[in-house]
């Protein structure tokens, strides 16, 4: 299906997909609004074993407690052009939530002022073998109350982090009844494996003209990597202005290896 101009706004459902619920299929937001609609999971946008193209148009100010803007179940979606902005997660995933074998590839468009109350407040990455491909756009001011203000990702898939911008992304630690884990991250939270699976892809890449700075956090404010090999690679990468130290923003403690930085 495909929309084009349009609204879809004030819709609500006790299970999945406030706004639009999909199973299977190839779906294109080109223009219009997905608005003011509230779910359990996916309060704009629930898309199961199907292709999601964003190429246009908004998710803005949607609710659930997983998924604010964007729930993908064994999904791929292709974020082009259009925003992903304003959406809140009770939990976690304040812009978009993806899960079980689901692929994210970013290669424009924005997603920005995201919030979640748990993990991952633009982009929340969770289950065995979830991916994601950032080559383009932009993650901005999405916020998360404990890991991963601009991305969590925690399975054990393939992370690579190649273009685009992440700033001024923040989480902000508190105790509470859903996560009381210690924070970080505030761009990026990135941990290889989940549940003890082993690792089926490369680990997390990031190099290319990624752009990682003015992100905050209590600890390790732009990048908390916790695995033990991470591919921070000499090319254009800037990376500054994020962390307490440069030491933690680059994770050199976890050995990670030096890369040139710019002070920007």
């Amino acid at each position: 299906s495909e929309s084009k101009n349009g609204k879809i706004n004030g819709g609500n459902s006790s299970y999945y997909g406030g706004g639009f619920y999909a199973y299977g299929g190839t779906i294109y937001l080109k223009s219009g609004n997905i608005t003011e609609n509230t779910a359990y999971c996916g309060g704009g946008f629930y898309i199961d074993e199907a292709e999601l193209f964003l190429e246009g148009g908004s998710v803005s100010n949607n609710t659930a407690d997983r998924g604010g803007g964007i729930y993908v179940n064994d999904t791929t979606l292709t974020i082009e052009d259009g925003e992903v902005s304003r959406n809140h997660a009770v939990v976690d995933g304040g812009g978009v939530y993806g899960y079980d074998k689901s692929i994210v590839y970013m290669k424009g468009g924005t997603v920005a002022d995201n919030e979640c109350e748990a993990d991952g407040g633009g982009f929340y990455f969770g289950m065995a073998a979830g991916s994601m491909h950032m080559t383009g756009g932009n993650i901005v001011r999405n916020k998360a109350a404990t890991r991963g203000g601009g991305i969590f990702w925690k399975c054990n898939g393939i992370l690579a982090l190649t273009g685009g911008v992440i700033t001024e992304n923040h989480t902000d630690f508190r105790y509470n009844s859903i996560n009381w884990n210690a924070n970080g991250g505030g761009g990026v939270y990135a941990s290889h494996s989940r549940y003890g699976l082993t690792p089926i892809g490369s680990d997390p890449y990031i190099g290319g003209n990624i752009q990682i700075y003015n992100n905050t956090s209590c600890i390790s404010e732009g990048i908390l990597p916790s695995w033990n090999n991470a591919n921070v690679v000499e090319s254009n990468i800037f990376l500054a202005e994020n962390s307490i130290t440069v030491k933690q923003a680059l994770g050199q403690e976890d050995g990670v290896p030096n890369v040139p930085l710019t002070d920007g």
